[in-house]
């Protein structure tokens, strides 16, 4: 399998089209995932995304249980819109430029991609991305580290060599799971995966996207 971490220019490099695909709410089309929207700084308390998105996820929903039927999806963010995509984006870029002034301004840009996606290219504001986790008996599982915490970014990656087997194994089950449904992991950050955006496209092998950004 292939774990590279898609780098900007690979997905620069893919075509984007939009199919017209609907949005929904996904707590009302399938209330049994667990929707735990975390933002605190947007004007969305719902989790909206792609049509097609909520129904892989509730079909990986039903391949956690039949494997352990004490497990629940865990969905934290769907559709962001790309004001606030081109917010993090910057704030991320200034922390970063502060860092490491030594950087060009290509090599800032794509060192900051690896924390917050560059907002043309970003999986979030198409509604084709989502950050996810799993729930034993209500209580999150041990991942090693909690969705959008970047105190230590040694943890962050998918396969990180900083996690405990049992963290690891707890990501491989969500990853399997996701991948069995067809989306793409961003292998930067285990709770992360996408479905017809453009990281999708790259992981895939896809000419193009089935979606493009929504400006709401």
């Amino acid at each position: 399998m292939n774990q590279r971490i898609m780098r900007l220019q690979d997905l620069k490099n893919i075509s984007v089209q939009e199919n017209g695909e609907q949005m929904i709410d996904l707590a009302q089309v399938y209330p049994q995932i667990f929707c735990d929207y975390r933002r605190t700084d947007s004007h969305f308390q719902k989790i909206f995304m792609r049509k097609m998105l909520a129904d892989k996820l509730y079909n990986v929903q039903e391949r956690l249980l039949s494997q352990d039927t004490d497990l629940t999806l865990i969905v934290t963010e769907g559709y962001r819109h790309p004001f606030y995509q081109e917010h993090y984006y910057l704030q991320q870029f200034l922390t970063l430029s502060r860092e490491y002034p030594q950087l060009t301004c290509d090599a800032l840009e794509e060192l900051t991609h690896q924390f917050v996606a560059l907002p043309s290219v970003a999986g979030h504001p198409t509604g084709g991305a989502v950050d996810v986790s799993i729930s034993r008996e209500g209580k999150e599982i041990d991942m090693g580290g909690t969705i959008a915490d970047f105190s230590r970014i040694e943890l962050l990656p998918t396969f990180s060599s900083h996690i405990n087997e049992t963290q690891a194994e707890n990501r491989r089950l969500l990853h399997d799971a996701m991948l069995a449904e067809g989306f793409a992991p961003f292998y930067g950050e285990w709770w992360h995966f996408s479905y017809g955006d453009r990281e999708w496209a790259a992981f895939y092998e896809q000419l193009h996207t089935l979606y493009a950004p929504i400006y709401y």
